[in-house]
């Protein structure tokens, strides 16, 4: 019986836990998709678009650049920091950037806090 409490307890546990919508260990990757489709768009209305993104992003952004065909946008790198890009994407531990860069965020994911900033003109 006591085996049995304990199954119980520990499969509640888990469920209680459980997330579907992301890995835990990336939350910060949990709205890349969305950020990915977004810039997509940006690009269409300039090329070439010019894209600084934070480098753990890089992996995730080509996946989603490759998988749904942003053809309009460059593969996405791993560049230094700067003013001169036209878009940011930029991780919640970035928010120094916005100010040092005078940046604007025009879109921040709801789960991560990653988000797309574009220069304040």
């Amino acid at each position: 019986m006591a085996s049995l409490a304990l199954l119980a307890l520990m499969s509640i546990t888990f469920v209680i836990q459980f997330e579907p919508r992301m890995f835990w260990v990336w939350r910060y990757d949990a709205d890349t998709g969305r950020i990915a489709a977004k810039v997509g768009e940006m690009a269409k209305t300039k090329q070439p678009l010019n894209v600084f993104n934070t480098w753990q992003l890089e992996p995730a952004l080509n996946f989603y650049r490759e998988t749904t065909g942003l053809t309009g946008l460059a593969p996405f790198g791993r560049p230094k920091i700067g003013p001169g890009y036209d878009v940011y994407v930029l991780m919640e531990q970035d928010q120094a950037a916005l100010k040092d860069l005078s940046l604007t965020i025009a879109y921040k994911g709801p789960v991560s806090g990653t988000m797309i900033a574009i220069p304040a003109h």
